[in-house]
């Protein structure tokens, strides 16, 4: 037995205190269960001040769901310990190695729900994971905005910019591309309602667009521009009048355009990915869940937890 709990304690990549001290196994509801205890007169870095050596107060039981063993549910089991700290004098649960803090669920299941969700519906990893989609879109966003507040946009040096619809009828998001990169910078989201006035201001938008799109030189561009410029100065819409006049205000840059020939064409690409997540889901019941599901799909982040099935054998890498 003491080579069993030695296995499924390397299995789980435990190391010293922690270890597995008791396997429970069900058949029948296709379960596994994992007990994990630390040895006696282990002592720990405080939380709160990280003072090493400090001795366990008391403990707290916690369960957190594992990846499958195969076809059966694992969770793992373990009295976490409190330690009071002889430094700071503050009483505060230790963070246990196989789960973030305030997640019922490992890192290793984690990092699955990020790889399944890049490739496949939420509804759907959700019901092969056997939990509520609503617990995945909460790992979701924790692990999407923790990597986008590392991401660096210092560098971004040309922006393509498009709207979306996330639901028929209802709100635009405005979305952001880095255009060198092909990544998601950021949205930008204005509920919008059917009228005369919404209709003319959407006339005068995408004119500005096929200007800016089918222009084949600077010379016919500029002709097409002041066009449209005299026609925004006299819409009798005071956003598109006083927008008029930033255009006014950066005419030549707006005609470098078509010198430099940067287009977003890269952008509608990206608007295509997002249109195809909307359309996997079947719609999303949160506003919040299109954006992060979109930076998941199209941002390029770079620090989401990687594939619990990467390998990194250098055997695999020749």
């Amino acid at each position: 037995m003491a080579t069993e709990h030695a296995l499924f304690t390397a299995a789980l990549g435990l190391s010293a205190p922690w270890e597995v001290s008791d396997i429970r196994f069900d058949a029948e509801a296709k379960r596994i269960d994992f007990d994990v205890t630390f040895a006696s007169g282990s002592r720990f870095a405080c939380p709160a001040c990280g003072a090493e050596g400090q001795p366990v107060h008391d403990t707290r039981q916690r369960t957190w769901q594992h990846l499958h063993f195969f076809e059966h549910q694992a969770y793992i089991h373990a009295a976490v310990p409190r330690v009071c700290c002889q430094d700071c004098g503050k009483t505060a649960q230790v963070e246990v190695p196989w789960a973030r803090p305030g997640s019922g669920f490992s890192q290793l299941f984690e990092a699955m729900v990020i790889t399944l969700c890049r490739e496949m519906p939420v509804r759907k990893v959700a019901e092969l994971l056997c939990v509520g989609d609503d617990a995945l879109w909460r790992i979701l966003d924790h692990y999407v905005e923790t990597a986008r507040a590392q991401e660096d946009f210092g560098s971004v040096r040309a922006v393509g910019i498009d709207e979306t619809a996330s639901r028929r009828g209802q709100n635009y998001i405005t979305v952001f591309q880095d255009l060198d990169a092909r990544r998601l910078s950021t949205w930008c989201s204005w509920p919008t309602r059917p009228s005369t006035r919404s209709a003319r201001a959407w006339r005068l938008k995408e004119a500005l667009r096929d200007i800016l799109t089918s222009g084949a030189n600077r010379g016919e561009a500029e002709g097409k521009l002041k066009a449209w410029y005299s026609w925004a100065r006299r819409c009798r819409l005071e956003p598109f009048k006083r927008f008029a006049l930033t255009v006014k205000a950066h005419w030549q840059g707006i005609l470098n355009r078509f010198d430099s020939r940067l287009s977003n064409g890269a952008v509608e690409g990206m608007n295509a990915q997002i249109q195809a997540a909307k359309a996997r889901a079947r719609g999303f019941r949160h506003l919040r869940n299109l954006i992060t599901i979109s930076y998941l799909v199209c941002g390029k982040l770079t620090h989401l937890p990687a594939s619990p099935y990467r390998t990194t054998s250098s055997a695999a890498a020749a």
